[in-house]
């Protein structure tokens, strides 16, 4: 839980953080999905530092070049952990002072990746 706090005060703290996202969820429980997001450059120090928090609460002393969600070859290796999830296109860039991430995946069985962490604190549970 506290791992979520110190991410969602990070997002909040490091500025605008602009979402696009687009999922299309099949009958047959398959999904396509793509979500890019970005934030100010101003902004990532800030997200630098709390990754570096992240990682020491993990245990992991590696160095923090790139938060995680602004970092192509961590978002890859993410999603390659997941079967039945194939990454289509992963793009992170930098323009116009802000570091944007584009996503592209198509996944074979949507609520079960959730359920393994595909998406970090997302599901498709009925509430109540």
């Amino acid at each position: 839980m506290i791992r979520y706090v110190i991410l969602s005060i990070t997002l909040l703290l490091s500025g605008c953080v602009h979402l696009d996202e687009y999922i299309q969820i099949n009958r047959d429980g398959s999904a396509k999905l793509t979500f890019s997001y970005s934030i100010d450059q101003k902004g990532l120090p800030l997200l630098k530092d709390c990754e570096a928090v992240l990682q020491e609460l993990n245990g992991n002393k590696d160095k923090v070049d790139l938060p995680r969600f602004f970092d192509a070859n961590k978002l890859k290796a993410h999603f390659k952990k997941f079967p039945g999830v194939e990454l289509i296109s992963v793009r992170v860039t930098e323009d116009k002072g802000r570091i944007e991430t584009y996503v592209n995946l198509l996944v074979d069985d949507f609520r079960a990746s959730l359920r393994q962490g595909l998406l970090p604190y997302t599901s498709l549970e009925k509430d109540g």
